[in-house]
C-alpha cells in the first residue's frame, strides 16, 4: 500500500467531479455504502497492547509525571483508533504482563530498572517486539540491536520539524507526520538485522542527518517522544503501522472500529443525515455545487472502505477513512463559511511564527488560510523578543534573532495586521539579573504570606510607566496596527500585600489600616480594598493606552481578558467592561476556552450584553489551551455561533501545527475571510 504524506492529503479544492450531477451521484452510491458496512468478526482479537508508563525509569516526581502524561497521550490515540491497550505502572511491571501481551510499548522511560531489561531482552529472543520512545538507556539500545547516541537539542525548533518515512519503511504507515522536536537521542544501527526507517526533516524541508525511527527484529525505536503538537491523524496512522508488525491484530481491530463509525463528524449523525444537513447549509453560503461534489466523493470513498474490509485489506480500510474524514470536514466547513468580511486573528505564544527566522513563509501561509490579524508575542514584564532599549532582549533574540521589524513587514506584504502582545508584569521568562533588580528596588509584588510573587507590583507608578515605555518603543520601531495587553491584572487575590501596598491603600483610602494584612481578608474592608486594586489595573489601562496613541495615533489598543465577569473584578481586578465603555481599548478578547460549545455560547452572550460591549468584542478560541482542546468541527461550530450573534471576528489560541495543518483549512474551505 502506498503511503500518503500529510502535504498530500486532498483538500475539496481539489476534488474534481461533475457538480451539476453530484447530489444524484451520491444518492445514488449512498446505498452501497450503507449496505457494505460489516459490524462482524467479533471473534477477532482485539490488539493487545501493553503501555508501561514511566516510574522507576524516572528521576523525580516531575519526571513522572510528564511520563504519566505522555503514556496517556499514547494510549488515548490507540483506544480511540479501536485498539485495547492495558496501561501498567512501571513500578508494578511483571515479565508475565509481558510475555502475554500482544505488543509492548514505551512512551517514555528514560532509565529502565535492570531487571526490567533483562526482561524486554527476553521476549525480544522469543519473537515479541516493542515500540521505544526516546529512551536513554545504551543497554535496552544494545539488546535490539542500536547503539545509542549522544543527546543532542537546539534553542528554537525547526531543525527537526517533520519525520518522513523511507521508501524501506513497512507497509501501512503513512508518508510521515509534523513534530517540532528540540531535542532527541539518536539510535544508530549494529545489528544486521537493524535499519533506519524514517528521518528528521527540517523547516526547510531537508534532511537533517538525524534518524527518527529505527527497526530490527526486536522493534522499533523512535529518537524523541510523541508530542502532542499537531498531526495526530498521522501519528496515530505511524502507532497502528507499526504496532501491526507487532501484533496482526491491530490493523484488524482499528479497521474494525473504522467501519462502524462516520469520521469526522462525530455526534452528527449517520451519512444520511449529514449529507441532508449541510447541502441544507450549504445554500446559505452558496457553495451548495461544491458541497455536493466533496459529499459524491466522500460517498466513493465510503464504499471503497468497506469494500476493503470485505476484502481483509486492514490497512486500506483505515487509509480510505481517513481520506473520508478529511473530505467531510472540508464539506462542513464549505457549508459553513462566512458570507462577510470578519477578523480571524491568531495568537503567537512563541513570537516566532510557524517557522522561526522564516517570518515571511508563515505570513505567506496563514494569509491563504484566511488570517487577517497576528497577536505575536514579543514582550513580556521583563523581556522583549527583539532589540529593544527599555527591557533585556530575550534568548529568543540571540539564537533568531529581533523578531518585532521582520514580523510586521513579512505580514505587510500579506495584508496582516500585527499587533504586539505583552505580556504585562508578569515576570517569567525575565533574566536573575533583571528580577534581583526589581526586587531590590521593592518593585515586585508580595503575597499574604509574605511569599515573593514574581510579578510587577501594579499599584507603582514607575512600573505602570516601564510597561508604557516598552510599547510606545515598539510601536515608534515598527508600525504595527495594535498593541494587545494580557496578564492585565493582579495573579491571584491575595498577591498584593506587602508594606508598599498597604502604604498606597491608605493614601487612596485616607486612614490607616490597622491589622495589616488580614484587615483586608475579609468584611468590608476586603470589599473596598478589591475596589482598589481593580482601580490599580484599570488606571494602568488608561495611562499605557494614552502614552501609546499619543506615540502611534490610529494604533489600535485591546487586551486578552478574563471571560467570566464580573468575578474577574473581585479575583484579579480586571475591569474590563469599564476599559471597554471608557474607550481605553477599542476591544477585548475574552479567553472564552470551552470544550462545550453551550458553555461557549453562554459566555460571548453574557459579554455582548454587558454595557458599551456590543460590537467591542473578538472572543477567543481555545483550539489547543489547557482548559480546550478543539478538532476541526468544533471550532467551525464556535465560529458560526460569533457570525451568529453578529460579532466583528474571534481569535485563535494558539499558533501551532494543530491550527495551521488541521483547523484553519477546514475552516477556509470556502475561501478567505476578507
Amino acid at each position: 500500500m502506498s503511503r500518503r504524506h500529510y502535504m498530500e492529503k486532498p483538500r475539496l479544492a481539489t476534488v474534481h467531479a461533475d457538480t451539476s450531477r453530484g447530489a444524484c451521484v451520491f444518492r445514488r452510491l449512498l446505498p452501497l455504502a450503507v449496505a457494505s458496512v460489516m459490524w462482524i468478526s467479533a471473534s477477532a482479537n482485539a490488539g493487545d497492547v501493553l503501555i508501561v508508563r514511566g516510574g522507576k525509569s524516572c528521576p523525580d516526581a516531575a519526571e513522572r509525571r510528564f511520563a504519566d502524561k505522555t503514556a496517556s497521550l499514547v494510549g488515548g490515540w490507540l483506544d480511540a483508533a479501536g485498539v485495547r491497550t492495558r496501561l501498567v505502572d512501571e513500578d508494578a511491571l511483571s515479565y508475565a504482563a509481558l510475555s502475554t501481551a500482544g505488543a509492548v510499548v514505551l512512551p517514555y522511560n528514560p532509565h529502565p530498572p535492570r531487571e526490567h531489561v533483562a526482561w524486554y531482552r527476553a521476549i525480544a529472543g522469543k519473537g515479541k517486539r516493542l515500540l521505544v520512545f526516546y529512551s536513554s538507556d545504551a543497554e535496552l539500545a544494545a539488546a535490539m540491536g542500536f547503539r545509542l547516541g549522544k543527546y543532542e537539542s537546539v534553542p528554537v525548533s525547526g531543525r527537526w520539524s517533520e519525520v518522513r518515512f523511507r521508501d524501506t519503511a513497512p507497509p501501512n504507515l503513512p508518508d510521515g507526520f509534523m513534530q517540532r522536536s528540540r531535542s532527541l537521542r539518536p539510535v544508530h544501527p549494529v545489528r544486521r538485522d537493524a535499519a533506519v526507517i524514517a528521518d528528521w526533516v527540517s523547516d526547510s524541508g531537508r534532511l537533517s542527518g538525524a534518524p527518527a525511527i529505527a527497526e530490527s527484529a526486536s522493534g522499533f525505536w523512535m529518537t524523541h517522544i510523541l508530542l502532542d503538537d499537531g498531526d495526530r491523524e498521522a501519528k496515530t496512522a505511524m502507532l497502528l503501522g507499526l504496532l501491526s508488525r507487532c501484533d496482526s491484530s491491530v490493523l484488524r481491530s482499528a479497521a474494525q472500529k473504522a467501519v462502524s463509525e462516520l469520521p469526522g463528524l462525530a455526534g452528527k449523525g449517520n451519512f444520511q443525515a449529514v449529507s441532508s444537513m449541510l447541502i441544507r447549509e450549504s445554500a446559505a453560503s452558496g457553495t451548495t455545487r461544491a458541497v455536493s461534489a466533496g459529499l459524491t466523493r466522500a460517498a466513493t470513498v465510503m464504499a471503497e472502505r468497506d469494500r476493503a474490509w470485505n476484502e481483509a485489506r486492514f490497512g486500506d480500510v483505515l487509509a480510505r477513512q481517513r481520506e473520508l474524514g478529511r473530505l467531510l470536514q472540508d464539506a462542513y466547513g464549505l457549508a459553513c463559511s462566512g458570507v462577510r468580511p470578519e477578523i480571524r486573528g491568531v495568537w503567537d505564544q512563541t513570537g516566532l511564527g510557524l517557522y522561526p527566522g522564516d517570518w515571511d513563509r508563515t505570513c505567506r501561509e496563514l494569509a491563504a488560510l484566511g488570517v487577517t490579524d497576528l497577536f505575536v508575542n514579543l514582550l513580556g514584564g521583563g523581556w522583549a523578543r527583539y532589540d529593544s532599549r527599555v527591557l533585556p532582549a530575550s534568548a529568543v533574540v540571540r539564537e533568531a534573532g529581533s523578531q518585532l521589524v521582520p514580523c510586521v513587514k513579512a505580514a505587510a506584504k500579506r495584508g496582516m495586521r500585527v499587533h504586539v502582545w505583552k505580556y504585562c508584569w508578569n515576570m517569567e521568562g525575565a533574566t536573575d539579573h533583571f528580577v534581583g533588580k526589581m526586587r531590590a528596588a521593592g518593585r515586585l509584588q508580595q503575597s499574604a504570606s509574605g511569599r515573593e510573587v514574581a510579578w510587577l507590583n501594579p499599584a507603582l507608578p514607575e512600573n505602570v510607566a516601564l510597561e508604557a515605555e516598552s510599547l510606545v518603543e515598539a510601536v515608534r520601531m515598527a508600525p504595527v496596527a495594535g498593541v494587545h495587553l494580557d496578564y492585565i491584572r493582579y495573579p491571584e487575590s491575595g498577591s498584593s500585600r506587602s508594606e508598599a501596598d498597604r502604604a498606597l491603600f491608605e493614601k487612596w483610602l485616607g486612614a490607616p489600616v490597622p491589622g495589616w494584612p488580614a484587615a483586608v481578608a475579609g468584611g468590608q474592608m476586603a470589599v473596598t480594598y478589591r475596589k482598589w486594586r481593580a482601580g490599580n489595573i484599570s488606571d494602568a489601562v488608561a495611562a499605557i493606552s494614552s502614552a501609546v496613541r499619543r506615540a502611534s495615533p490610529g494604533v489600535k489598543v485591546s487586551a486578552a481578558v478574563f471571560g467570566k465577569y464580573p468575578s474577574c473584578v473581585d479575583s484579579v481586578g480586571q475591569d474590563w467592561p469599564l476599559w471597554v465603555g471608557r474607550g481605553d481599548v477599542d476591544f477585548v478578547c475574552p479567553m472564552n476556552y470551552a470544550q462545550d460549545i453551550n458553555a461557549f455560547r453562554d459566555l460571548v452572550l453574557a459579554q455582548v450584553r454587558l454595557p458599551g460591549c456590543e460590537g467591542r468584542i473578538l472572543p477567543g478560541i481555545g483550539v489547543t489551551a489547557n482548559e480546550s482542546r478543539l478538532g476541526a468541527v468544533d471550532v467551525v461550530d464556535q465560529v458560526r455561533i460569533v457570525r451568529q450573534i453578529g460579532l466583528p471576528g474571534y481569535v485563535f489560541f494558539d499558533l501551532d501545527n494543530v491550527l495551521a495543518r488541521e483547523v484553519l483549512p477546514v475552516l477556509s474551505a470556502g475561501g478567505a475571510s476578507r
